[in-house]
């Protein structure tokens, strides 16, 4: 069984009412710490942000809004596309 997991996915950035833009998004999962998902933002080489994600929040919210304070997330539906959007304040 694999003790680390790592996906990178292409994500679109919104700042407020902006444009969206592409930027990777490199998700891990390390069983040493068996509670969260990080996730690093990244545009031209550069490191945008860090975060450490609850995985069990992260897993409830791709069926139901999850999340207060500084971080929340919700499924969203756009046409034809699921999304899952992830608001940081």
């Amino acid at each position: 069984m694999n003790s680390f997991v790592h996906k990178t996915l292409v994500v679109q950035l919104q700042a407020g009412d902006t444009d969206r833009f592409s930027v990777l998004a490199h998700l891990s999962y390390d069983a040493a710490d068996p509670f969260a998902v990080t996730v690093v933002f990244s545009h031209d080489g550069r490191v945008l942000a860090r975060w450490q994600l609850d995985r069990e929040m992260l897993g409830d919210a791709l069926r139901r809004p999850v999340g207060v304070g500084d971080v929340r997330m919700r499924p969203q539906a756009r046409g034809m596309w699921q999304e899952l959007r992830l608001e940081f304040l």
